[in-house]
């Protein structure tokens, strides 16, 4: 009768069974909660992952900001990086804010709630109230939204920095240039002789060196700047100082190579007249002496003008008519050493004449005397007015064939 009473009191297998089926339930439902927290805490890491990554690269995107040379280009760099910082932050205190929730609602929910009736009270309780507190938390799709635009605001920073990084290598590469070209523009002034231009008395090469030096000075300066444009208006700008002064020493050398020419015209044309005065050609040639010495004075009327070019010219027209009085003075020679010859050969002729005429010993008509005297020789010979007593006979005169041919 006791175990009939104790069956009897057992539950059955029909009442056992959906108690079974409830808990298989919740088992199903609780290894989905703990697959479903695991992919939370899966995805909470990559997110993570992903923010710590973006934050990296605001780091360095901060360093590129410090070494950019236009303090405008890292301010906004600078700013865009913030910004990026800014959602990023955002995101990493949403997720953090998640997970702290969820940890204190199952902490909650763990505790100990007194007897088994009350701790499913309790349970139930808890849920409520930690569904509460998470009801302001967006989805994932609104989180992975959020962290999509912070890491879209890192990429625009990115692609700031690349921007302002190139245009900073285009500067680099203008300064070498511009620097080149300065240094090109300093050799040419180089070899400009300064110091002969001021020996010479000459203020205007030197001061026109003086300007392109401090237009060189001003555009090394200027390569400091940010801005390509007013550093390739400070390098036009010396190049064309430089250009000016290499043409100002041109024209101031020209002019003092007209100078010395005019006065090497000056002394040439003293000696052709002192050579037309002693020669006797004065007749002839003091027209054109005159004619040079005007050419001179007209040129050197022109050496204070501004364009060396009609210097130049009234030199060379200078030059031209002392040439022309210098050859016209040979000529002049030749016409008097020919004339000078053709009497010589005159009298030649006439001597050698006479020679063939006498070649017998006969004595020409004025070499003889009235009265058939001794003939005169035609060269008196020093004689010896008187002779020792032992002094040897003089020896005889030599023939007057052989004087003559002498």
């Amino acid at each position: 009768e006791t175990a009939r009473a104790a069956a009897a009191a057992a539950p059955s297998a029909e009442a056992i069974a959906p108690l079974r089926a409830a808990v298989a339930k919740a088992g199903k439902v609780v290894a989905a909660a703990v697959a479903k927290k695991e992919e939370a805490y899966r995805i909470r890491a990559e997110f993570l992952a992903e923010i710590d990554d973006a934050y990296s690269r605001c780091k360095a995107l901060r360093a590129v900001a410090n070494g950019l040379y236009a303090p405008r280009d890292a301010e906004g760099l600078g700013k865009a990086c913030g910004g990026a910082e800014a959602q990023l932050g955002a995101c990493r205190a949403e997720l953090l804010t998640v997970a702290s929730a969820w940890d204190q609602g199952v902490l909650a929910l763990s505790g100990s709630q007194g007897p088994h009736s009350l701790r499913r009270a309790g349970t139930m309780a808890s849920m409520r109230n930690v569904a509460a507190a998470t009801q302001h938390v967006d989805t994932h799709e609104a989180r992975r939204a959020r962290l999509d635009a912070a890491l879209g605001a890192v990429r625009e920073a990115e692609a700031l920095s690349a921007r302002l990084l190139e245009k900073q290598r285009l500067l680099d590469e203008a300064r070498r240039e511009f620097q080149a070209a300065l240094d090109g523009a300093s050799e040419r002034l180089a070899v400009i002789p300064v110091e002969q231009f001021i020996i010479q008395g000459i203020r205007a090469v030197s001061d026109a060196v003086v300007a392109a030096r401090d237009a060189i000075f001003a555009a090394q300066k200027a390569l400091q700047s940010p801005d390509p444009d007013p550093v390739r208006a400070a390098v036009a700008a010396a190049t064309d100082a430089v250009d000016a002064a290499l043409a100002r020493a041109e024209s101031e050398a020209l002019r003092l190579r007209a100078m010395t020419d005019l006065d090497e015209c000056e002394r040439t044309l003293g000696e052709v007249g002192h050579q037309v005065h002693e020669g006797g050609f004065g007749d002839r040639l003091d027209d054109l002496l005159r004619l040079g010495e005007k050419a001179i004075s007209d040129a050197r009327d022109r050496s204070s003008d501004p364009d060396v070019a009609l210097l130049v010219r009234a030199t060379r027209g200078a030059v031209d008519a002392v040439n022309h009085a210098g050859e016209q003075l040979e000529r002049e020679q030749e016409r008097k050493r020919a004339e000078e010859k053709a009497r010589f050969n005159k009298l030649l002729g006439r001597f050698q004449r006479m020679d063939e005429a006498n070649a017998g010993g006969g004595v020409p008509k004025f070499a003889r005397k009235a009265g058939g005297a001794a003939p005169k020789p035609l060269f008196k010979v020093k004689r010896v007015s008187a002779a020792p007593a032992d002094a040897p006979p003089p020896a005889p005169p030599p023939p007057e064939s052989a004087i003559e041919s002498a």
